[in-house]
């Protein structure tokens, strides 16, 4: 359950959300880019979860259901002075519902038999790049999602992406 400080704070995020660009753009003279030319993504994922298998028929549980509703803000700074940036990610998923029996399966978290929401840092990175857009060296360093890179594997069905 959410308290009406957190709503009231969620509130005044979304109600300046439009005085954002202007003060960014202030600073847009000595960031170098690293402001001016990022960019913010929102994904909204809804996703209801119906296990029918019998695994846990013998402690008398049955089918398992949940839905939850999730939100991802993804953002990629700009590049400052061409070469160096900053790259962060944030997951919060809310319960709609989940029956007594729900026991987490990467949709929401697992908390003695009962099925909460949950919030996360996805990913955090710095990044740097030398040479031009067609012929570059790139690099990482932190915390980065790598979908779909070799061996590891990330999972973006459910309402947050997990390794």
């Amino acid at each position: 359950m959410y308290s009406h400080t957190k709503i009231t704070g969620g509130l005044m995020l979304l109600l300046s959300w439009g005085a954002i660009p202007e003060v960014l753009a202030d600073y847009s003279r000595y960031d170098g880019g690293l402001f001016s030319d990022s960019h913010l993504d929102l994904t909204l994922k809804n996703v209801w979860m119906l296990n029918t298998t019998d695994a846990m028929a013998d402690q008398g549980i049955g089918d398992q259901n949940a839905w939850a509703q999730a939100l991802h803000l993804d953002w990629q700074s700009g590049w400052l002075w061409d070469h160096v940036g900053v790259d962060a990610s944030w997951y919060g998923v809310a319960k709609l519902y989940a029956n007594d029996a729900f026991y987490g399966r990467d949709l929401l978290r697992d908390n003695n038999g009962k099925a909460e929401g949950f919030n996360k840092l996805g990913q955090l990175y710095a990044k740097a790049r030398w040479g031009d857009s067609q012929r570059h060296l790139s690099f990482w360093a932190g915390w980065r999602q790598l979908y779909k890179f070799a061996a590891l594997n990330v999972t973006r069905s459910r309402a947050a992406p997990s390794t």
